[in-house]
């Protein structure tokens, strides 16, 4: 017998398979004997779409009271609303304490003061401080034409005795090899190693020496205006050199190459080195800055443009750039500037601690400003009595000046 759909209303429909005898009672599959079974009769209809929810709807079936939340009362609002004003009127009393551990001001205390009698004819060039109380005041010219006919030497402080050591050519830098070994670089290019009265010469340069630089004891960096890096180490009273590099304009970035000669195997000067025990930084007299490892000897350039410089201190991650004009620029090791200071300077030294300490570069109003490094900002600019030539940072609080008096004063430098 066959029935047309349309023609009755169905309100539910069984198909049975008559070849299939299904025991009364018996497990579905996929089902357990325990199952409890529910039939139920519902219209439906066969063009209607099915629903696929998730268990993650199930939210929005929830009635409108399930829906509404939790219901504050105004007296804990209000409460609430006082605690955070009594919270920010106790941090504004607190902040007031920080000024007494903030160490952004910088008090100095005159320790001692020192004679050093310089010669009628010689001037002061600069002093370099070693460790265990000792220093050393090179003493000459900066200036000079193709010979050195100058009245030059150094005055060796060893704690508080001063001795005299004669020079045959005017000193340009210093750097103390060990305890008492002091590495002198001259005008002739070469670098005397001083012991007190006692020097022995080597001629490594046929320039003068621009720069010296002690990674570690023992050990001596020297570069030069003729374009030459030497890595030199101490074999008993004399320095062996163990590796060398020549600097060319090749080795110039772009930026910088444009204005010199299309000459790429033209040597360049070389004015300034600075580093730590495993890597060093060089800049030349036209701008170029240059990274490198003590153990490769291979350079790296950094992005520059033209400036003429004059020194740099490399305190990874701060590049300190100090220029013939005496402005100073704090860059990072990328050669990207993030400080620069307001006043120009005759000299920059870096203390241990991360302070930038500048000695003003104009006579008539003589200072010595302290910069914080890692702060980026400007602590102090303490004005001194009388002009000072040069500053060197001795030890970790240390600071010792050379006035125009030719007196050296040493102070105690205190972050309070």
């Amino acid at each position: 017998m066959s029935v047309k759909l349309e023609d009755s209303a169905i309100s539910s429909l069984t198909i049975e398979n008559a070849t299939v005898n299904v025991t009364k009672g018996a497990p579905k599959e996929g089902a357990c004997q325990t199952d409890p079974i529910l039939m139920l009769d519902a219209p439906c209809d066969s063009m209607e779409r099915g629903e696929t929810g998730t268990q993650t709807e199930a939210s929005e079936q929830l009635g409108e009271e399930e829906r509404s939340g939790v219901r504050i009362s105004e007296e804990v609002i209000v409460r609430m609303l006082e605690a955070l004003s009594e919270s920010g009127r106790s941090r504004k009393i607190y902040e007031r304490l920080n000024t007494l551990h903030d160490t952004t001001r910088v008090h100095l205390t005159t320790m001692r003061t020192i004679p050093i009698m310089p010669p009628p004819t010689a001037s002061i060039i600069d002093i370099v401080a070693g460790s265990a109380d000792r220093a050393v005041i090179l003493l000459g010219e900066v200036m000079h034409e193709t010979w050195c006919a100058h009245e030059c030497g150094l005055r060796v402080i060893n704690r508080r005795t001063i001795s005299s050591v004669l020079l045959p050519t005017c000193p340009t830098s210093a750097g103390f090899l060990e305890r008492d070994l002091i590495a002198v670089g001259t005008v002739g290019g070469e670098i005397y190693n001083a012991l007190c009265f006692d020097k022995v010469s080597n001629q490594l340069f046929s320039a003068p020496v621009s720069s010296l630089y002690v990674p570690s004891s023992g050990s001596l960096v020297a570069v030069s205006i003729d374009g030459h890096i030497r890595l030199c180490a101490l074999k008993g009273a004399e320095l062996a050199v163990t590796k060398s590099l020549e600097v060319t304009v090749s080795a110039l970035p772009r930026s910088i190459r444009a204005t010199r000669s299309t000459e790429s195997e033209a040597r360049i000067g070389l004015v300034s080195v600075s580093g730590t025990d495993k890597e060093m930084c060089i800049v030349s007299e036209t701008g170029g800055i240059w990274t490198t490892s003590l153990t490769t000897l291979s350079l790296q350039s950094i992005p520059a443009y033209p400036q003429p410089l004059a020194s740099v201190i490399f305190r990874p991650p701060h590049l300190i750039l100090h220029g013939d004009d005496g402005r100073v620029h704090v860059c990072t090791i990328s050669g990207e500037r993030v400080d620069s200071l307001p006043n120009r300077a005759r000299k920059v030294v870096v203390s241990p601690d991360g302070l930038l300490i500048a000695l003003s570069a104009t006579s008539a109003t003589p200072s010595i400003a302290f910069h914080d490094l890692i702060k980026r900002r400007m602590i102090i600019e303490i004005e001194t009595t009388t002009p000072l030539l040069s500053i060197a940072v001795k030890g970790r609080d240390g600071l010792l000046t050379v006035a125009e008096d030719a007196q050296i004063v040493e102070y105690d430098v205190t972050r309070v």
